[in-house]
């Protein structure tokens, strides 16, 4: 009986590290790229699978009250970008802001106006912590002020294009790029050095990706949106392409090839100016961000907000459509995606969806007090961090409804 108890020890032993060495290959299976989301099948009601909760996209949220900005509230918020010991708040018709981790005031960067280093609006702001300066992109003239930390004006570059510059590496700004579309050449990704000096002009080529006869069609300006990904890659897409594609800093190349079949309307209609009519049939991809283990991704589908996640271990596609509720005095009746958010089972807090992303690591959002006042209270709440959620309780019992917002540092897995 000994001698049967030991060779069955030995069999299962063996099983179990087969066991144990095929999960590890699978968990160390690397995702190829381009990949294909059949997203007409998932907005066809095809796949059913459900959206992760935000446990399993954040390790963990760190909320942090600002303080008055010279004694004063701040305003309606635009962005915010996060470094390691810096807050920046670009809030309208104020100058940029800078605040320390904890959330207190260090000072303005620049000042509203029209003399030597000021500007009459920030569209940007641009940190580069390592180098001791921030770039601020103005309004009107698209230039670039470029300032020490101490809130020093150093120099002017000039106009560049782009909407929605990014830091790439430790000096380079990369420009929300237009890109100029005919037979030959998709969008372009542009940047240049904090001396000025254009050190990356780099296009895409489609053709082989669309229908040639719709790609020979398409004689637009049109712009790109981007996203940063980690310290040298940035992830781009253009409304009419469908592609997501990534920029190591070399070159571009696909990412995530974006299967709409009949839901993606003309393409000449969606290069369009946006009705109610075209927002009724066709499909628009409005934000997304990637992390270690997933992709993310907002899309308005007939005027229908939805999420989209897709789980690069599992390659499993998961999305779900939110409720629409149009004011009543708008009489062109387009889709909200305010209400587009993972619901928050991390600290009881509440539901969110990044509104700036920093990088694959870390995520962005901010609330105002009467958002975290009119809550339940999230010790009444499931909770998969109990010490998280009772420090978040606490704030919110603290916090003044008319102080300042609070920002919320998503850390992803």
């Amino acid at each position: 009986m000994k001698r049967f108890n030991f060779f069955a020890f030995c069999l299962i032993s063996i099983l179990v590290q087969v066991s144990c060495g095929e999960t590890n290959k699978t968990e160390q299976r690397k995702l190829e790229f381009p990949v294909s989301l059949n997203l007409a099948s998932l907005f066809d009601g095809e796949i059913a699978n459900p959206l992760p909760p935000l446990s399993e996209i954040v390790d963990s949220i760190e909320y942090i009250h600002l303080s008055n900005a010279n004694g004063n509230p701040i305003g309606n918020i635009s962005e915010i970008k996060v470094t390691e010991n810096f807050i920046f708040v670009n809030a309208s018709s104020e100058a940029a802001l800078m605040f320390d981790r904890r959330g207190t005031f260090i000072r303005q960067i620049g000042a509203i106006g029209k003399g030597p280093g000021e500007y009459s609006q920030p569209l940007g702001i641009i940190p580069f912590e390592e180098d001791n300066v921030v770039a601020i992109y103005a309004y009107p003239l698209g230039d670039y002020m470029i300032y020490n930390l101490n809130g020093q004006f150093i120099k002017r570059l000039p106009r560049f294009s782009g909407r929605n510059p990014l830091p790439l590496n430790k000096d380079i700004v990369i420009g929300d790029a237009a890109g100029f579309f005919n037979r030959k050449w998709g969008f372009m990704v542009r940047a240049f050095n904090l001396n000025g000096d254009t050190v990356i002009d780099k296009r895409s080529h489609h053709e082989p990706l669309l229908n040639a006869d719709a790609w020979r069609k398409l004689q637009y300006i049109t712009s790109t949106n981007l996203i940063s990904y980690n310290s040298d890659t940035l992830l781009a897409y253009e409304l009419a392409i469908d592609t997501l594609f990534s920029f190591d800093g070399k070159a571009l190349s696909p990412r995530y090839i974006l299967n709409l079949e009949g839901y993606g309307g003309n393409l000449l209609d969606r290069l369009s100016l946006v009705t109610e009519t075209i927002a009724n049939r066709t499909t628009s991809l409005l934000s997304f961000f990637e992390t270690t283990k997933y992709f993310f991704a907002v899309f308005v589908v007939r005027n229908r907000p939805w999420l989209v996640s897709f789980n690069k271990s599992t390659e499993e596609l998961c999305g779900a459509p939110y409720p629409l509720c149009f004011p009543e005095n708008v009489s062109i009746k387009l889709a909200s995606t305010e209400n587009v958010t993972f619901e928050n089972d991390v600290d009881g807090g509440p539901s969110i969806y990044p509104k700036q992303i920093m990088s694959s690591r870390i995520g962005v959002s901010w609330f105002y007090p009467y958002e975290l006042k009119d809550l339940d209270n999230p010790m009444q709440k499931h909770a998969k961090n109990p010490l998280a959620q009772a420090q978040l309780s606490s704030m919110i019992n603290r916090i003044d409804i008319e102080g300042n917002p609070i920002v919320a540092i998503l850390y992803f897995k």
